[in-house]
């Protein structure tokens, strides 16, 4: 049942199947809304983050060369519905690696 997009066209097409009925509620319970990041706008999605290169710092501030960065997201350029994450609407999220534990650290 993939390429739904909403829980009642999934609840329809899973009732035509004969699913039962605490099966689907189960299974809606346990969805999540999603973003996916893709490589290209293709599909018509909007520009919402980058991967790779630098990130995008506030002016005067400088990238710590010692960090890889792997993405950001802009989370006011998503839909509302779009991921359950606490992002504040005026954040870009960055993710980098882990970085080395410290010696001593748990």
């Amino acid at each position: 049942m993939s390429g739904m997009h909403s829980p009642q066209t999934y609840r329809e097409a899973a009732r035509a199947k004969g699913v039962p009925e605490h099966a689907i509620e189960l299974a809606l319970s346990l969805a999540l809304p999603q973003a996916e990041l893709t490589g290209t706008d293709e599909d018509g999605g909007i520009l919402v983050g980058r991967y790779g290169g630098l990130p995008s710092l506030p002016e005067g501030v400088e990238w710590n060369s010692g960090l890889d960065f792997v993405a950001s997201v802009d989370c006011a350029a998503l839909p509302p519905d779009a991921c359950n994450l606490p992002c504040h609407a005026t954040a870009t999220c960055c993710s980098s690696p882990p970085g080395p534990t410290p010696t001593g650290s748990r």
